[in-house]
Parts: structure tokens; C-alpha cells; sequence
């Protein structure tokens, strides 16, 4: 199996995509089967998987990934005439573990206010107390991605129009150079997350204003959103910025 992620999988999936599937294998699958002979491999053993990742409070697509992806590589050795069991046919998968209906919680539009009035806070020299913030005040009002944020470029953005043009995203994927020293590396995916994800979006007043004092700062150059050293940022300066931002105005950060 690991053969086939790498030789047929890894060429034909976005890297993203690969990552999660490789994760699947790597931590619902090779743990508990890894050992059985792929000619031996029957029904009840992927039975027997299924209940011990439920058993174990994994989620019904997270099990339904990893059945997947076994039968997905006995098809292609079948096909190649190497493997003859079809040890997934007519398993089903029964809902179960994490498989829960989740509230889903929002801020009111006051504290939505009074969240982006602490992103654009300054100090008494007149600096920004988030050099973020900004950018957090741009994700509030057109609802793009993180991600599609970071992959943003001055190109995608028409101030005179007030048009945002999403057709990228970034992502961070699996370090697999020969440079090691970071496990994970941040990459600009030319697609979206979906395709429905490419799309033009209209700024409101502070999304313009937003957008409108980045480039005052950075000029219309390159990445919008980097540091000020010119750096592109990653997911975590986002996230570490809003999570500072909602730990001082004492607003609850799982929402």
C-alpha cells in the first residue's frame, strides 16, 4: 500500500490532497492491518478494522477515508494482475464515534464591531497594536478563507472596481525536500479549495479601507499579506493575531 500512495497516488493528487491520504493510511490503516499478507487481507479483517476506529471515537468519514483507500489500491492492483481478493466489496460503514451534530456558534454584529475596532487599536505612537489587523478586518467582511488570504495578490484586487478576484489558496503541505529543519512548508495552490471557490467578491466600506491602508503601508506589489520585513505570513500569524485580538477584548475563542 505504501507502494501505491507513492507510485500511483502521489503523482496525481494535489499535494494537499495526498497529505491527507497518506495520513489516513499512516494512522488508520497500517497500525491495525499493516502486518496481514495483502493476498490474505478478507472482509472480516476490514470489519474488525471498522469497529476498533469506532471503538476508538473516530469519526464516520474518517473510517470511510481509510476503506477507501484500501480498495481503492486493491483495484489498481487487480487490475494489473497482482492482487485477486476484494477484501472491502460490501463493507459497510456504521455512523458512530465523533459522528455528532455540532452547534454552530456565531458573534452578534456588536461584538463583530467591537472586534474590528480592537484590530485596528494603536498605540499611543501611533503603530498598530496588531500588525495583522488589517487583515483580520479584510476576513470579517468578505468571508474568503485564511487561506485564500495568504495567496492574495495585488493583482487580485481592483481598488477602483472594489473587486476581490479568488482563484487561489494557500496551503501547508508536508516537507519532503531535501531540507528538513521544518516538518511542515506553506505553498500557493493555483486552484481554490472547491471549484465553486473561484468567484469575485465586492468590498464594503472596510474591506476598501482595509485594503486601502495596506497599500499606503506596502505599496500594490507582490503577496498582500506578509510582514513587514516582506515575508509571506503563515495560517498562524493569523491565528495567533485574532486569538490575542479575542483574549483582550475577553470574547470566547471557539466559535
Amino acid at each position: 500500500m505504501a507502494e501505491w500512495l507513492e507510485k500511483v497516488e502521489r503523482p496525481n493528487l494535489k499535494p494537499s490532497s495526498f497529505d491527507r491520504k497518506e495520513n489516513s493510511c499512516k494512522w488508520q490503516v497500517f497500525p491495525y492491518i499493516g502486518k496481514i499478507p495483502a493476498k490474505k487481507l478478507c472482509n472480516d479483517d476490514i470489519e474488525d478494522l471498522i469497529q476498533t476506529l469506532l471503538a476508538k471515537g473516530y469519526s464516520h468519514s474518517t473510517i470511510k477515508k481509510a476503506v477507501e483507500a484500501i480498495g481503492a489500491c486493491y483495484r489498481y492492483y487487480r487490475l494489473h494482475h497482482k492482487l485477486t481478493n476484494t477484501p472491502t466489496d460490501g463493507v459497510r460503514i456504521p455512523s458512530g464515534g465523533r459522528n455528532r451534530i455540532k452547534r454552530i456558534r456565531f458573534y452578534s454584529l456588536d461584538q463583530l464591531q467591537m472586534i474590528q475596532k480592537e484590530c485596528l487599536r494603536k498605540h499611543e505612537n501611533g503603530t498598530m497594536v496588531y500588525p495583522q489587523g488589517d487583515l483580520l478586518v479584510i476576513l470579517i467582511n468578505t468571508g474568503m478563507r485564511v487561506g485564500e488570504l495568504l495567496a492574495l495578490t495585488w493583482n487580485d484586487v481592483d481598488l477602483c472596481r472594489r473587486i476581490i478576484t479568488i482563484d487561489k489558496n494557500a496551503i501547508l503541505i508536508k516537507n519532503r525536500g531535501s531540507s528538513q529543519d521544518k516538518r511542515y512548508t506553506q505553498i500557493i495552490q493555483d486552484s481554490t479549495k472547491t471549484t465553486s471557490g473561484v468567484r469575485t467578491i465586492p468590498m464594503n466600506n472596510e474591506a476598501y479601507a482595509a485594503f486601502s491602508r495596506l497599500t499606503a503601508l506596502y505599496g500594490k506589489r507582490g503577496l498582500i499579506a506578509r510582514s513587514r520585513n516582506g515575508k509571506p505570513l503563515l495560517v498562524g500569524n493569523i491565528e495567533r493575531t485574532l486569538k490575542r485580538v479575542l483574549q483582550n477584548l475577553g470574547f470566547p475563542e471557539d466559535y
